[in-house]
């Protein structure tokens, strides 16, 4: 149980971490990457961590038209309308359809060299953050299928194969000895030849009880000892004759039985002894 427990949950939790570690210490390298490209500008080189983040988390693509002259060299102020005291602080990283390069939110003068610069600048940054976008996918991706396949794993430990139990002349037939501890479901019917009411209830059986007990028990308090006994998982619904009822219940590791405290006869009568004080008991046992 120990081992199956191990498999099923400890070994994809200790996965899962290990993919959010992975992803998490992706992304960190990437942004590293991403402030060491804007430093490499001489634009920027001059910047603090802080104000490189800033610039990296509020950049924003801004489209202009073919050929359209942003700023020309040795000439101050020609070109677009440089921006407002309030925009000062932050710079955007912009893209002129095919040819990219990088803008200051400042007037500056720009020459040939800067603009090859902070073109590559910008380059490096796509790439970058294209790879950022990949280690974001790759964590989501893992988790998604940790999660899935421990979910499948409970999933299969809780559905397992249908186990036919039925009833004829009082007595239950086709339950195992012994069960596996876990989710179990049962099909209950019952095959009386005549008309009559049966149920299929699980009890824990304390240390040193066994189905004689419940028998005797029945014998002398009749219906009502049914709740000298500790009930698993609910009760099962009753069954008349040619019916049955589907029931999914979990199982630990123990002793227990199944019995019948309904007090129909065979003549039809409603209030006749229990049915366990007739034998109506199976004990088994879930290792």
């Amino acid at each position: 149980m120990i081992a199956s427990v191990v498999v099923d949950w400890v070994v994809p939790a200790i996965l899962f971490v290990l993919v959010v570690i992975a992803a998490w210490i992706g992304i960190l390298w990437t942004s590293s990457e991403e402030l060491a490209a804007l430093r490499s500008a001489p634009l920027f080189n001059g910047l603090s961590t802080r104000q490189l983040r800033s610039i990296l988390a509020t950049a924003h693509p801004v489209t202009f038209s073919p050929r359209e002259q942003l700023t020309s060299q040795g000439e101050p102020g020609v070109g677009r309308v440089g921006p407002t005291p309030a925009q000062v602080a932050r710079h955007r990283l912009v893209t002129c359809q095919t040819e990219e390069t990088l803008a200051a939110s400042r007037p500056h003068r720009s020459s040939s060299a800067e603009g090859r610069a902070l073109k590559e600048v910008e380059m490096r940054l796509g790439n970058l953050r294209g790879r950022r976008t990949v280690w974001r996918l790759f964590a989501v991706a893992a988790v998604f299928a940790l999660v899935s396949t421990a979910c499948s794993k409970g999933s299969s430990s809780s559905s397992s194969s249908l186990t036919t139990v039925f009833v004829q002349k009082f007595r239950f037939h086709g339950m195992p000895t012994t069960l596996s501890s876990g989710y179990h479901q049962f099909l209950f019917q019952n095959k009386e030849s005549f008309q009559i009411t049966h149920e299929m209830i699980p009890v824990a059986l304390p240390s040193g009880k066994t189905v004689q007990d419940i028998i005797s028990d029945a014998k002398d308090k009749g219906a009502d000892s049914e709740d000298d006994w500790l009930h698993i998982g609910g009760d099962f619904g009753s069954a008349d004759t040619g019916a049955g009822v589907v029931e999914t219940i979990y199982l630990p590791v123990g002793t227990y039985a199944i019995a019948c405290w309904q007090t129909g006869t065979t003549t039809g009568d409603e209030h006749g002894p229990p049915h366990a004080a007739k034998g109506m008991v199976f004990q088994f046992t879930v290792t």
